[in-house]
């Protein structure tokens, strides 16, 4: 009888805490959306670099308190594949805070909501993943979706839009050697690699493309940005300490709603029909391999 109920209490705290790190993997999306407006703001008028910094520095403090609190060591089995991951995702954050400036937050995540299927084709060739049919057909589903946002031969694609699916294949690749990295190098040594990677490398550059606030509003928005990026990361981490990635993967599309909103709320800005059908079949098909991949490792 101790033993059902002893159990029983297991079962019910392994639900709760899935249901604390799904709630809180939400807050980071809907966080991530929050930043990204500020982001478009700050980029009519700042360098792309000197948002990243900024961001960046207080992305390292944070990752630094978590570093502390754990007394963790930074010994990475794989530094290269560490520092690689960083500069990656650097790089990519950098494109897509330039898109920002040309095109509505909506738009922007609806095209980078193709980076799960994009996980799903590099993991073959880099994790040596098999891939079936059903997936491969998501795939090609949702390239379909990609064509109905692009509207190609009616609309004359900008060069900004070929930017962000180039940032997209990035934070694919990204994830792809998240996973690789996370078979030899726990998550904390994983999020604090990418901060520091991020933060020297911006360093080094930033001082050619500063420009001094212009007012305390402006400098607000800069460490309201920065803080939220922050918020956001940990949220992320913290997720992942109460609920498996599997279960939480699903909840990454909340950005593209946070997005949507953000856009209206701030900019007056709604996506067009055709955009939004476009997302909901990418979003559809990430979604079924999501499903798929569980199903077969069940």
């Amino acid at each position: 009888m101790t033993g059902a109920l002893n159990h029983s209490q297991t079962v019910h705290a392994g639900k709760d805490s899935t249901l604390a790190g799904i709630g809180i993997v939400i807050v980071g999306w809907l966080a991530f959306a929050c930043m990204d407006a500020g982001s478009k703001i700050l980029a009519t008028s700042y360098p792309i670099v000197q948002i990243l910094w900024i961001r960046y520095l207080l992305f390292v403090g944070a990752a630094m308190v978590l570093f502390r609190r754990k007394r963790l060591r930074l010994h990475s089995k794989r530094p290269w594949l560490q520092i690689t991951r960083g500069l990656l995702l650097t790089i990519e954050i950098g494109i897509v805070v330039y898109a920002f400036r040309h095109m509505e937050l909506a738009d922007v995540h609806a095209l980078l909501a193709i980076t799960p299927l994009i996980v799903t084709a590099l993991s073959v060739p880099i994790l040596g993943e098999h891939v079936g049919f059903r997936r491969w057909s998501a795939v090609g589903i949702a390239f379909i979706g990609m064509l109905i946002i692009l509207r190609p031969g009616v609309n004359t694609l900008q060069p900004v839009t070929f930017l962000i699916l180039l940032a997209a294949v990035m934070f694919g690749l990204y994830l792809v050697l998240t996973r690789l990295v996370s078979r030899t190098d726990p998550p904390e040594i994983s999020l604090f690699s990418i901060a520091i990677t991020g933060f020297l490398g911006l360093s080094v550059i930033v001082p050619f493309h500063w420009r001094t606030p212009e007012n305390a509003i402006d400098l607000w928005l800069f460490l309201l940005v920065a803080t939220l990026g922050a918020f956001a990361h940990y949220c992320l981490v913290k997720a992942l300490q109460l609920a498996e990635a599997s279960v939480l993967q699903p909840y990454n599309y909340t950005v593209l709603l946070g997005a949507t909103a953000m856009g209206y709320i701030v900019f007056n800005d709604l996506p067009d029909l055709p955009t939004i059908i476009g997302a909901a079949i990418i979003v559809a098909s990430g979604l079924y391999v999501f499903l798929r991949e569980r199903k077969l490792r069940a």
